[in-house]
């Protein structure tokens, strides 16, 4: 029996013992006008409220306070990276219709609780925990499938064996000098923090907001290799027959574009060999030249490889980052401030948001 039904078990008893008690023909009143008195007799029927206290979830009713019995709507929060929903519990008593779904309905008992949507670490077979530490940084790009990020920490999953590709980032002020390790096939959990410097104290310029330039013209890919290839489509993609039959691994060129084929499959997307990186676009074709990724330009030499530091094209120089990712806005390098408009074209001989730049783009203090 609930607090509430006893509460008025007891009322009925009493005002029952009261009317066994009373003359024959005495009206019993109780704070009413004719008798201009309470009998005291009747409990307070102020029912009580409890609290709910969440963990992991949100209370959709949204109420500050709940009496016994009432059904309080609740939903789980969205798990972090590499975790997973579990069930519903509750610090006392109270009954949810199914534990096992997110969004469920709890019933209230009569006491305060915390309800607590369980989450659990999923163990990826074959798959390490990786971490980028941006240090401040800001992402140039969106946000990878699968991946999270909470504050400067980028996670995600990397397949065993795999190298990893550091993420497009910028910091206003900074350049990017390194990451603290290098990147090679993972073989446990990792976490790599970047490393920016900067030089000068009290300088901290916006980025100029004016029109970007457009991308200049992509140069054309070396063409000296043989020809006489065939493509094959299969379930995994698409296969490269070479003239004598074989089907192709490694590097090969068709009708004058370079593609790379691992295991007799095309590949896509970036490609590291050694110590160099390479972009193989949705056809496969090896980029060379500018390249967009994602929301990022990048520059490719005719041999396909992804270019890093200062870049000169006719009379405008642009700045490739350690990670390969043009550079914009104000950027440290070698102890010299510049700024880079959104094209990625050198400021010069100009004030950037009232900071002159001298003819070779430094900054001058």
């Amino acid at each position: 029996m609930s607090k509430r039904q006893k509460r008025i078990l007891s009322t009925v008893l009493a005002l029952s013992m009261i009317a066994s008690m009373a003359a024959p023909g005495t009206a019993y009143a109780a704070d009413t006008a004719e008798s201009g008195t309470s009998s005291g007799l009747y409990a307070d029927n102020t029912e009580e409220t409890y609290t709910i206290t969440m963990v992991n979830g949100f209370d959709r009713t949204a109420q500050e306070t709940y009496r016994e019995g009432d059904r309080v709507a609740v939903q789980a929060g969205t798990p972090f990276g590499g975790m997973k929903f579990t069930q519903w519990t509750s610090s006392g008593g109270g009954t949810f219709d199914d534990p096992f779904s997110t969004a469920t309905i709890f019933t209230m008992p009569a006491e305060n609780v915390t309800l607590t949507a369980n989450m659990v670490t999923v163990e990826v077979v074959g798959y390490y925990r990786v971490t980028f530490d941006l240090d401040g940084g800001t992402l140039a790009d969106k946000l990878p499938d699968g991946w999270t990020q909470e504050g400067d920490l980028l996670k995600g999953w990397i397949q065993a064996g795999k190298i990893v590709r550091p993420p497009a980032i910028y910091r206003y002020g900074y350049t990017l000098k390194k990451w603290d390790q290098p990147f090679e096939e993972i073989e446990s959990d990792t976490v790599y923090t970047a490393i920016w410097t900067r030089e000068g104290t009290g300088f901290n310029p916006k980025p100029d907001t004016s029109k970007p330039d457009t991308k200049p013209n992509t140069p054309k890919p070396d063409t000296s290799r043989p020809t006489g290839y065939t493509w094959e489509k299969t379930g995994s993609g698409y296969s490269l027959k070479a003239p004598d039959g074989s089907y192709v691994s490694g590097w090969a060129k068709v009708d004058g574009k370079w593609y790379y084929c691992k295991d007799g499959i095309m590949q896509q997307g970036w490609l590291p060999i050694g110590s160099v990186w390479y972009y193989l676009t949705p056809s496969g074709e090896m980029a060379v030249g500018w390249q967009k990724v994602g929301n990022t330009w990048y520059y490719f030499t005719g041999s396909g490889a992804m270019k890093t530091g200062w870049l000169q094209e006719g009379s405008t120089w642009y700045y490739l980052t350690p990670s390969g990712a043009m550079a914009v806005g104000w950027n440290w390098i070698d102890g010299k401030c510049y700024y880079f408009y959104e094209s990625g074209k050198m400021a010069a001989n100009t004030k950037i948001g009232g900071y002159r730049l001298n003819k070779s783009g430094q900054w001058v203090r």
